[in-house]
């Protein structure tokens, strides 16, 4: 039964109110046959779908994701658009430079092009966008499209499917307009200082390579993964280097102030703790003498070469110093002796093969004198092998084992460079972060002094992902261009370096000598390493006059070296050495034929046993059979099994073995009077 309350509100008219509260009006409730929507609705199946709704228009404002950039090429090659502006969030464009690794430098081109013109607008934000919104323009309307899929939407009949809403405004409606306008007004609100132009580096790079082939130019921004902070890094250091290493009357002009890009706070972090700088704005103070501190510099000091006047300088214990100063012959005569009293040290040590130890001693130091003029040699390399052969030049390792006196070899080769007492970079404890670190360093800091780092261990230069192996492989193959200066290793371990990446990369040298350590060496050492010695600054005056008229190429990267050091022999009026490597080490021992001879009929570590045309031998344990095989040559045959081997061409095995066989030093009466020269 109906109440009276009940038959009251079945009279009464509906109230319906909006969103924020307010009656609607009585008209709202007309009931009509059809609704005129100003937008149209969309379930897209098919790419076709989506493809349609794009065709006609000659501009696009975007916010979506395309998973790589060279796929807008297409909307302007094949739709006939004249510009395109799109947002990509969550960082996306970061990704879009290792996307393209392989892509053709022709197509690069075409985006740079685009993108230089501005009719290619890709901006990168880090913020989380999810927004997906289309702004479509031709010379009647646009097309504003909201909804779920991307720009490269593919619907590859895998079941996806998306929806869309999209509205067609005329320019000659008002209220159409006044609508695009509110649509524009969301799109802008997306934007921020957070974002960051795609391609825009890549601008920046071909004004400041304006000379380099665009081909070029191209492939150093394709392998240049270093963000725009560690480039902003590099300018800094530039600018200090020439600001400290500028001679100076005043002792008191202990200030530098420059102007520093944009970088992070973490890098502003760095630079405070390593150098002492101060910011103030846009504003870095920095000391002078701090500047000038290897330790200011991971242990590394600045060294710079001022090419117009021909002087190579150095900070080293708080001021700048410049190292190739004139000397005179006889000081020269001096410094050569001195260098080869440290080498004859052998001599008196522990050596299977002294004369190959001197030689790689004396390769070691002509290497480290050249190496702050590496990068003028492949300078000339890339000129002449730029398409054929990208490599740089080799870094050093040498190899021997603990306490044999390779640390204090490198100490000994810092003194004749710097006449400083300098330590090499302790690698002993180095995890990924400090490797990542030190060549962040090394290839922003500009500096020609050549890096000795000692104590490598296993980790990074052996196994299946050799913490070493991808800064090595691409030191010099990635962004490094005739712009910039990264300097050389000369690195120390107990361990020989494994792997192809490194064959081409870095050069060995084995260091197979075990040094008395008595009092008499002992004392030598700290004479010599005490001594001023002007060998070095000779060879560096001779070499930066050779660049000035043009150097030869060779292979060889000492070729020039070897040369200036044999010039400075004669014109000191000194003999060379028998051990003088005229050239490589490598070429006129055969390293693994010394070891193996060695191990076998010096040592006999290992049992022999010749049988008609076939040798026996019997190993203790499988480690050494495996380390003996790896260094045969491939015209050796062999079988083996457990720790037993079988040579089966006995001929070429001998010929093998007897290039191991080394002078055993020299003569009592030979060390006598070579201490009297």
């Amino acid at each position: 039964m109906t109440t009276q309350a009940e038959k009251t509100n079945q009279n009464l008219p509906a109230i319906q109110t909006t969103l924020d509260g307010a009656l609607l009006p009585k008209e709202a409730f007309t009931t009509s046959r059809a609704i005129d929507l100003p937008f149209k609705m969309l379930t897209l199946k098919r790419r076709t779908q989506w493809d349609k709704l794009f065709d006609g228009f000659t501009q696009m404002k975007a916010i979506s994701f395309v998973v790589q950039p060279v796929f807008l090429l297409e909307y302007f090659s094949q739709r006939g658009y004249e510009k395109i502006e799109l947002l990509v969030g969550k960082g996306l464009t970061d990704q879009y430079k290792e996307k393209m690794s392989d892509t053709k430098i022709r197509v690069i081109e075409e985006l740079h092009e685009k993108t230089s013109s501005e009719d290619l607008v890709l901006w990168g934000t880090k913020d989380e966008v999810h927004t997906k919104l289309y702004i479509l323009e031709n010379d009647d309307y646009a097309r504003v499209i909201v909804g779920s899929p991307n720009l490269s939407y593919k619907a590859s009949g895998k079941g996806q499917i998306e929806f869309v809403v999209y509205w067609d405004l005329y320019y000659h409606n008002p209220n159409h307009v006044k609508t695009l306008e509110m649509f524009v007004k969301e799109y802008e609100s997306h934007f921020s200082d957070k974002c960051t132009r795609f391609m825009k580096d890549l601008e920046e790079l071909f004004l400041d390579l304006d000379d380099m082939e665009p081909k070029e130019v191209i492939r150093i921004w394709r392998s240049n993964s270093q963000p725009d902070d560690l480039r902003g890094y590099r300018v800094i250091y530039d600018e200090l280097s020439a600001q400290a290493m500028q001679e100076t009357n005043n002792p008191e002009d202990d200030v530098i102030t420059i102007t520093v890009p944009k970088i992070s706070s973490s890098r502003k972090t760095f630079l405070t703790n390593t150098i002492g700088a101060k910011f103030d704005g846009t504003d870095m103070v920095v000391s002078r003498s701090k500047f000038l501190r290897a330790e200011s510099h991971n242990g590394i000091p600045q060294m710079k070469l001022n090419e117009t006047i021909g002087e190579l300088r150095i900070g080293i214990n708080g001021k700048m110093k410049i190292l190739n100063n004139n000397c005179t012959k006889e000081q020269i005569f001096e410094g050569l002796r001195d260098i080869e009293e440290y080498i004859s040290m052998v001599d008196e040590a522990t050596c299977d093969a002294p004369e190959y130890v001197k030689m790689s001693m004396m390769e070691a130091i002509i290497y480290s004198f050249a190496a702050p003029f590496a990068n003028h040699w492949l300078r000339n390399k890339r000129q002449l092998t730029n398409y054929s052969n990208r490599r740089g030049p080799r870094h050093l390792l040498l190899i021997g084992d603990g306490f044999n006196g390779k640390t204090t070899f490198m100490r000994y080769i810092n003194w004749l460079i710097t006449g400083s007492h300098l330590e090499p970079v302790d690698a002993k404890k180095f995890t990924s972060k400090e490797w990542t670190s030190l060549f962040e360093h090394m290839q922003s800091s500009g500096s020609m002094m050549p890096v000795m780092v000692d104590d490598i261990k296993k980790r990074a230069v052996q196994g299946s992902t050799p913490a070493l192996e991808p800064f090595i492989k691409s030191y010099f193959e990635g962004e490094w261009n005739d712009r910039l200066i990264y300097p050389m290793i000369l690195g120390s371990s107990n361990y020989t370096v494994d792997g192809d990446w490194a064959k081409s990369r870095v050069r060995r040298l084995n260091f197979d000598v075990q040094f008395s350590g008595n009092e008499s060496d002992e004392i030598l050492i700290n004479r010599l390493i005490s001594k001023e010695n002007t060998v070095f600054s000779a060879f560096s005056s001779a070499y930066i006059s050779r660049l000035a008229i043009g150097v030869e190429y060779s292979k060889d990267e000492l070729f020039n070296a070897r040369k200036i050091m044999a010039e400075i022999y004669a014109e000191a009026g000194r003999p060379i050495p028998s051990y003088f490597p005229h050239s490589p080490p490598e070429d006129n021992f055969d390293v693994d034929a010394i070891y193996c001879f060695n191990q076998v009929r010096k040592h006999k570590l290992v049992g022999e046993k010749k049988k008609k045309s076939v040798v026996i031998l019997n190993f203790k344990g499988r480690s050494a059979l495996h380390e003996f095989r790896s260094r045969l040559p491939q015209t050796i045959k062999y079988q083996y099994s457990g720790e037993e081997m079988v040579i089966q061409n006995r001929e070429i095995y001998e010929e093998f073995m007897s290039k191991g066989r080394t002078s055993q030093g020299s003569s009592i009466l030979s060390r006598i009077l070579r201490k009297r020269v």
